[in-house]
């Protein structure tokens, strides 16, 4: 599944096998936690999980690319 940048989405998002989160979104706010699970998640640079985020293989934030590659998809 992938999520394109600066998303918001209010209530739980869960992949049978990879979530790829674009740069800048939210998941979640402050006074609703949610969830965030699959076996592989990487999460570009600037984005805030309120709640819990599961990745049970692999997690790995991914650059926006205004730091180390590799870069998020959709940045250009």
């Amino acid at each position: 599944m992938s999520v394109a940048r600066e998303c918001v989405i209010a209530g739980p998002v869960a992949a049978e096998r990879e979530i790829d989160l674009g740069a800048r979104c939210t998941i979640g706010a402050v006074d609703k936690r949610t969830t965030l699970v699959a076996p592989v998640l990487h999460v570009c640079a600037g984005t805030v999980v309120y709640g819990a985020a599961c990745a049970p293989e692999e997690g790995r934030v991914v650059s926006d690319g205004q730091a180390a590659s590799p870069r998020c998809p959709g940045t250009p």
